[in-house]
């Protein structure tokens, strides 16, 4: 709890912002379990927000378009192996270029592993490769066969627009604070 709450407190995250950690003197079992009840339910929003937005940054990759990256990245491949650098960096941008094939073998693709593949490769300078056209043009390719995939679903599944994410909701709600006397006192007091 006390975690928690310093962490609510440093980025001003209410409710935990407004609360105080209790003295540990002062600190019941049945605090803790509301505590952590109540946390549960935060969590929960937080982890299926970030699914919604994991979600908007990937795109299915259908088989055939999976093969024409295999192909891209294959000659990507060809590019970095006959590239004139030095063999630490050859083998930094093959194990990238490995990693982002593992990428394509999972059932969506991050477009960050498209954009830090990118990032990469155009990071070279243009004299150590053995074509330097050859090597944007590739590039280029990926990226608008990821981007044309991306268009085509956003079409089918009808996604709407990114939405600004939603305030957290409380656990439950707050009752007002009711006044100490009805306000309609009478003045008929049978004493």
């Amino acid at each position: 709890m006390n975690v928690v709450v310093a962490a609510g407190k440093r980025f001003e995250i209410e409710p935990f912002h407004s609360m105080q950690v209790p003295q540990y003197s002062n600190f019941r079992d049945a605090d803790h379990r509301q505590f952590k009840s109540d946390l549960d339910h935060y969590v929960t929003q937080l982890v299926l927000d970030n699914s919604l937005r994991a979600k908007r940054d990937t795109v299915e990759v259908l088989p055939k378009t999976k093969d024409q990256l295999r192909t891209y990245v294959s000659a990507l491949r060809q590019c970095v192996e006959k590239a004139n650098m030095s063999a630490a960096k050859r083998e930094a941008l093959l194990k990238k270029l490995d990693a982002f094939e593992s990428e394509l073998e999972k059932r969506r693709l991050n477009m960050i592993a498209v954009a830090r593949l990118t990032y990469l490769v155009l990071s070279v300078p243009g004299t150590v490769w053995a074509s330097v056209d050859i090597t944007h043009k590739l590039t280029t390719n990926i990226m608008q066969t990821v981007a044309e995939a991306k268009a085509a679903e956003d079409e089918t599944k009808q996604i709407s627009a990114a939405a600004p994410p939603k305030a957290l909701s409380p656990p439950r709600e707050t009752p007002s604070p009711r006044p100490p006397f009805d306000d309609d006192l009478d003045d008929d007091v049978p004493f």
